[in-house]
């Protein structure tokens, strides 16, 4: 059992999407590894995420409420597919080899939006749990060391119970 998603399954996904709304597939972007995301044209790009990607169940509510403003603009969506169709964004300077304070100056600075709007999401206790009970599953089948990462015992036991 793999903990990557079927990306054979979102690729064909993604091109039932791309037909229907009759943009042109390229091919998938090299880095994208748990998404399917393909250039979409020449000015936009495809995106679609496995279903137990809840990280991205927001991401298009997001966009489309920043509309642009420190973020690529949602074009369309299809919400039963889990596919989204962004704005393409073309690299511009390479700031990883500045100084990290000011890497992230930079980086902060160019993503929040300009007109004052503060997003946050707030995950329940319990989901975070979720996750962390389903990532330590994930991480004993692959027999891989677990990361010491200083969460407190309370939940290791409320992750464990899940």
């Amino acid at each position: 059992m793999s903990d990557r998603p079927d990306i054979a399954a979102l690729a064909a996904a993604a091109r039932e999407v791309a037909a229907e709304w009759q943009v042109e597939l390229g091919e998938p972007f090299a880095l994208a590894r748990y998404s399917y995301v393909a250039a979409a044209g020449d000015d936009a790009v495809l995106k679609v995420t496995p279903p137990e990607d809840d990280e991205a169940d927001e991401e298009a509510d997001a966009l489309e409420l920043w509309a642009g403003d420190g973020a690529v603009r949602l074009l369309r969506r299809d919400r039963a597919r889990r596919a989204l169709l962004l704005e393409r964004a073309r690299p511009g300077d390479d700031i990883a080899g500045l100084p990290e304070d000011e890497a992230t100056a930079i980086a902060v600075g160019s993503t929040a939006p300009s007109n004052g709007t503060v997003i946050a999401t707030r995950h329940s206790p319990e989901r975070r749990a979720r996750r962390t009970a389903s990532a330590a599953r994930a991480r004993s089948r692959s027999r891989s060391p677990a990361p010491r990462i200083g969460r407190p015992e309370a939940w290791t036991n409320m992750a464990g119970s899940l």
